[in-house]
């Protein structure tokens, strides 16, 4: 009975592991990534943290300083030996 068991669930119950592994070092980082990047953080004095919205992101971009570190990241990435970056790349930062 219980070896049936196992052998009709063994795929299911040996994934497991792997997800777990998967939603602590990819899935929930991500979803804090993204709930970092939204609200505006003071910290000399703010309890909690104020929603702003786009803004962040409106500044990022204004940055001098952003501009030309996207542009040494292009520079420095070998564009040549892997297209396949630079396309995601630029995917991520147009769309």
């Amino acid at each position: 009975m219980i070896a049936t068991y196992l052998d009709k669930y063994a795929k299911h119950i040996l994934t497991i592991p792997s997800l777990l592994i998967i939603i602590v070092l990819i899935v929930y980082p991500s979803i804090y990534l993204v709930r970092m990047c939204f609200p505006e953080y003071d910290l000399t004095y703010m309890p909690t943290p104020e929603f702003n919205g786009l803004e962040n992101f409106k500044l990022l971009v204004k940055d001098q300083y952003f501009l030309g570190a996207l542009l040494n990241t292009f520079d420095y990435l070998d564009y040549r030996s892997n297209p396949g970056i630079c396309v995601r790349i630029v995917a991520f930062f147009a769309g």
